[in-house]
Order: structure tokens, then C-alpha cells, then sequence
């Protein structure tokens, strides 16, 4: 599999990508250690809770130890019966470092790079999907008066995006091409500053792994009309614990409502306008603007 992923993190406080029920503000602990003979703080760069013992709730940490100068000599997770994982410097070699050794490809955000067969003007298949343009928002209401999130989604096939926009601002664009295996996902903060970009490519003959008719979606036998149109509802995540995500779904694959639900969210989702018309392909790939070196402070 092919990966990138560019993220802006500082263990200094700066705004950091935040995951579902982790506390990423980071902070310095009191620890300090020798490391392959290099002095570093030790930061508690994130943490949750976790279930023990009937409703008692225990924490799960990672930590992370920085030496004076930024870099990273090793991190680890922490729970209640130890370290879990671990990832640790081999070697330290501090010597003049040539910008080439380090700085990304030339052609690394290049998506021709990424999708070298990739023809937007070439003729779809007769049994494409067609166009669709879904604008989902939530009930609830942020304080300054907007949803709380707002979800677009437009399909051209192969090309799907889906832009989340939270009430305060903040942005998750995530674009899939169905052909070529191709994802992208871009977030930036509610001030529109990028914070992280990550694309991945499955090559065609990558080995997949079937989970099993258990985990498949399950019809649960509903329907319902939203915004005019049909849909049926589904248990997207069936034998998850402890989280849960049901979405209505129209007979070509279109979301019309979601339910996501977890111990401590449920926010649910529905369409509010369908809009079936053709999709100029350039304006659901992704931004040329959000792909270029200087968004993201890489010298040309």
C-alpha cells in the first residue's frame, strides 16, 4: 500500500488533530531521561478511559520522551497493567543534513503521481452510478447558530467526496476513487489552517482479508422517506461494542440518514436536500490548492 501523511503536532501546545474519545492536549510530565545518551522530557501527549472492573473506569496514556532540540527518542502507551506498546530510537547520529535527505519528493502532492491512468474526461461505464449531490445536517444547533455539523456529499463516479463541516469551523474533506483505490482525507482548524492531509493507494492486486458475512452490513427490515426519496436502514457496524453506526440508504448506495452512536455521542443526521444533476468532475477532486507544497510549509 502506498501512504502519505503530513500532520502538524507540537508537544509545545499547538492545535492538534483531536480522535474520538482521546484528549490530545499535550503537556510535560516531571520525568526526565537518559536515552542513548540524550537528555529528554517526558510529555503525556494523549489519554483516555477505558473500562475495568464493573463501572470503574481506568486510563490509557501515551508518552512520548523529546530531547531539547524537538526530536523524539521514543513513545509508548501506558494502561493500567503496563506498557502496551512501544516505539524506541535505535541510533542517534547528529551530523549536517543535506534538505534533499529530508524534505518530500518533488511530485510527492502531485496527483498524477497518484493516479497516473486517472482520465477525468474519459467516458464512464454504461452502469455507473449516476450524479448525486446530498447536503446532511444535524438538529442540534452550535451556539453561534449553525448545525452543529454539516455533511455534503457529491458523487461522480468513481469519485465520491464528503466534506464535514463542524459548527465552529472546523473541516474534514474526504475523497475516495472507487477504480484506482485512492484516499484522501484533509482536516484544518476552524480558522481554515490545514492541520492534516493523508492520501492512500490499494494497488489492484493487494490482498484483501474477508471478515466475514457477521460484519457485513444487516438490513434491519425499515424504511423510510426522507427528503423525498426512499431509503432502507442498515447496521453498518454489526457486532461492534460499545459504538454503533445504522444509516438509511437508498437503493444506489446514497446515505439519506445516520444515526452514530457511541458510550458518550449519538448525533444523528439526515438529508435536508437531493440534488440529482450532473457534477462538473473537477470541483469533487481534491483542491488543487489544499495538494500544493506551500499550504503545508514544504519548500518548493
Amino acid at each position: 500500500m502506498q501512504t502519505l501523511c503530513i500532520r502538524y503536532r507540537s508537544c509545545a501546545g499547538a492545535e492538534t488533530h483531536r480522535s474520538v474519545g482521546w484528549n490530545d492536549v499535550a503537556f510535560k510530565t516531571e520525568d526526565r531521561e537518559t536515552f542513548l545518551g540524550e537528555s529528554c522530557d517526558v510529555w503525556n501527549v494523549a489519554r483516555t478511559l477505558i473500562d475495568g472492573r464493573g463501572t470503574s473506569k481506568l486510563e490509557l496514556k501515551r508518552l512520548s520522551c523529546v530531547a531539547g532540540d524537538g526530536v523524539e527518542l521514543w513513545n509508548k502507551f501506558v494502561g493500567p497493567h503496563g506498557e502496551s506498546s512501544a516505539l524506541k530510537a535505535t541510533g542517534i547520529e547528529r551530523r549536517p543534513v543535506p534538505p534533499g535527505e529530508v524534505l518530500p519528493p518533488s511530485n510527492l502532492l502531485d496527483l498524477d503521481a497518484w493516479l497516473p491512468k486517472s482520465n477525468s474526461t474519459q467516458p464512464r461505464p454504461a452502469r455507473a452510478p449516476s450524479d448525486v449531490t446530498v447536503t446532511m445536517q444535524t438538529q442540534r444547533i452550535a451556539t453561534n447558530g449553525r448545525p452543529l455539523l454539516t455533511r455534503i456529499v457529491q458523487r461522480h463516479f468513481p469519485w465520491t467526496s464528503s466534506d464535514d463541516i463542524d459548527g465552529d469551523g472546523k473541516r474534514t474533506l474526504s475523497i475516495q476513487n472507487e477504480t484506482e483505490q485512492l484516499s484522501f482525507r484533509f482536516e484544518s482548524d476552524a480558522s481554515g489552517r490545514p492541520a492534516r492531509l493523508s492520501m492512500s493507494k490499494t494497488p489492484p492486486n493487494a490482498i484483501t482479508i474477508n471478515i466475514g458475512s457477521k460484519n457485513k452490513p444487516i438490513d434491519l427490515g425499515r424504511t423510510e422517506i426522507v427528503a423525498g426519496e426512499h431509503c432502507a436502514w442498515f447496521d453498518v457496524w454489526p457486532n461492534v461494542m460499545d459504538a454503533g453506526l445504522h444509516q438509511c440508504r437508498t437503493n444506489d448506495g446514497i446515505v439519506l440518514r445516520e444515526h452514530r452512536m457511541s458510550r458518550m455521542h449519538y448525533e444523528p443526521l439526515i438529508a435536508v436536500r437531493i440534488e440529482r444533476a450532473p457534477i462538473d468532475p473537477a470541483k469533487i477532486m481534491p483542491p488543487r490548492d489544499i495538494l500544493s507544497r506551500a499550504a503545508w510549509g514544504i519548500p518548493e
